[in-house]
Order: structure tokens, then C-alpha cells, then sequence
């Protein structure tokens, strides 16, 4: 009979170099470094590793929990309901399921990874100022020349739970000065990668609008705080803020999250995680727009 392989699990404090120690003291006796992932491997189920490695990846307690639901077999369960209601002929329990599950591709790829909204508009609008608005702290400098900016700096933050990454950019208009062309370069750059491109006006001087809105524009109206310098109602959809005085920020936030996450996993819903699974999840999305059915399962039987 086969004599298990000993196996010891460390816990330790003090820091990397600490642990590296103990690490290599262990494998000067004998022992065999085995990374987590590997370990997990030989113990669980591949979905339920892949759930593992993006719970341990979840930079905010709401995409851990979904995380978390999926590590605890929500994904595998519906994959499994939807793979056994198509092989039995209830198409539409199958599709009515997958089609939820392509609704959630979008908040799947950002459980680890944050949303990227840039902060654009012409100079001097206040950009800067609302980024240190919203990241809490005096991440930007902030002068009342203007093209200070001339460098994209971002920063992390977390609206309702969800990881964003900032970047508050330069004003965009026809620079002469090589420097702040450059930097206007590199804000346009950032736009064009963008989940959300929020573009800000400024509400006491002549409006500067972006070339060419689309669905990823978010319109801002900004300096509310002072006298207007025209018809803010010309802007309906556009939020008002004040970075000054913070007047608007909750709304704006709100605004954001409602752009970027339009449908959200309820407690225990099954929510695609990985990059894989969100492909595949496309690729059935357009199979079953298109009604191709053997496309559907041939995806179906990769997920499975």
C-alpha cells in the first residue's frame, strides 16, 4: 500500500523574508515547494481552483463574495443546469440561463481587474480637483494654470464596492508647448481605452463639449458652487458637482457605477470569472441570437 506524501502547511508573521527563511530551511531537509495553485489542484476541482485564485484576487469585499458564490458552486451549478436542460430539450430554460449568465461578462472581468474611467475635458475644468474629490486624499496637483496637468495619474478607488482605477488626464485642446502636447497625446490615448470617459464642463465659463460622445460618455457638469456662466438645463443628462464643495458627488458616483455595472449578480447567482468563461459566454450570447443551437452546445461542452 502507498504511503501518503507528508504534507505541512506554514502560517507565518514577520514578512516575505521571514517566511522565504523557514521556506528554505525546510527545502535544505528535503521538502518540496509546491505553489498553492498546484497544491489546490491535486485537492479541488479545476472551476472550483479558478474560483479560489480570483477570491484570492478581490480587491474589495463585494467582488470577493461573488467570488466566493462561485468558489461555493454557484457558476457550476447553473453550467450544469444549462448543460442538462439543452441535452434534454428544454432550450429555453437553457437559454434563458445563459443569456443571465452574458448579462454578467462585464462585472466577471472586473472582480480582480478595476474599471478604467478617465476624467477628460478642456483645461482648467476641474479635473483634477474632482479626482482628489473622489479619491479622498490629494492624489493631483491642483493650480489655477492652466495645462498643469501633463502626465495621466490614476488611482484606485472603490465606488459601491467596485474597483475603479481613476486617471485624471490633461486638458484637451491645440497646444503649442511640445510638453503639453504630449501630455494631451497620452490623455487622448487613455480615452480611447476607457470603460467610461467622463467628460467634465465647466458650469462658470464658455462649455466645451467632447467631438464625439457615444454611450461610454459620461457628461459632468463642474464648479456648480459658482455663478453660471450659462444655461446648465441646455444639459439635462448631465450631473452636477461641485469638487469644491463636494455638492453632487454621491449622484456622480452613482451615475459612474450605473454606467459601468448596469445588471449585478444577486447574492448567490452564478457569474462568469474568468476570461475563459467570459469568451465563451460571448460566443454562446451571439449563437443564440443567431440561432445556431450546435454552435451553443459545442461552447456549452467547454464550460462543462
Amino acid at each position: 500500500e502507498a504511503v501518503p506524501t507528508p504534507l505541512l502547511e506554514l502560517h507565518c508573521h514577520g514578512g516575505p523574508e521571514v517566511v522565504r527563511l523557514l521556506q528554505d530551511q525546510f527545502a535544505a531537509r528535503g521538502a518540496h515547494r509546491v505553489p498553492w495553485q498546484e497544491f489546490e489542484q491535486s485537492q479541488r476541482p479545476a472551476w472550483q481552483v479558478a474560483a479560489l485564485e480570483v477570491l484570492t484576487q478581490a480587491p474589495t469585499v463585494r467582488t470577493a463574495a461573488i467570488a466566493l458564490d462561485q468558489l461555493n458552486g454557484a457558476w457550476h451549478d447553473a453550467v450544469t443546469r444549462c448543460c442538462d436542460s439543452w441535452r434534454s430539450g428544454e432550450r429555453e430554460t437553457a437559454s434563458r440561463i445563459l443569456r443571465r449568465l452574458a448579462e454578467l461578462v462585464g462585472v466577471g472581468r472586473h472582480l480582480t481587474q478595476p474599471w478604467r474611467v478617465v476624467l477628460a475635458g478642456a483645461p482648467n475644468v476641474g479635473k483634477s480637483s474632482l479626482a482628489n474629490a473622489l479619491a479622498g486624499f490629494a492624489r493631483s496637483i491642483v493650480a489655477p494654470t492652466p495645462g498643469t496637468t501633463r502626465d495621466v495619474v490614476t488611482t484606485v478607488i472603490a465606488l459601491e464596492g467596485w474597483p475603479i482605477e481613476l486617471a485624471d488626464t490633461a486638458g484637451v485642446r491645440n497646444a503649442a508647448d511640445a510638453l503639453e502636447q504630449a501630455g494631451i497625446s497620452r490623455a487622448q490615448a487613455a480615452l480611447a481605452a476607457a470603460d467610461l470617459r467622463v467628460w467634465l464642463v465647466d458650469g462658470a465659463a464658455k462649455p466645451v463639449l467632447p467631438e464625439t460622445p457615444d454611450e461610454r460618455t459620461l457628461l459632468v457638469i463642474n464648479k456648480i458652487d459658482l455663478p453660471a456662466a450659462w444655461d446648465w438645463q441646455s444639459l439635462p443628462a448631465a450631473t452636477q458637482v461641485s469638487a469644491k464643495t463636494a455638492a453632487g458627488l454621491p449622484e456622480l458616483c452613482q451615475a459612474i457605477v450605473a454606467r459601468l455595472t448596469p445588471t449585478t449578480p444577486e447574492p448567490g447567482e452564478a457569474a462568469p470569472h474568468t476570461e475563459a468563461q467570459g469568451f465563451a459566454m460571448e460566443k454562446i450570447a451571439a449563437a443564440l441570437r443567431a440561432g445556431r443551437d450546435q454552435e451553443v452546445a459545442q461552447w456549452l461542452s467547454e464550460l462543462a
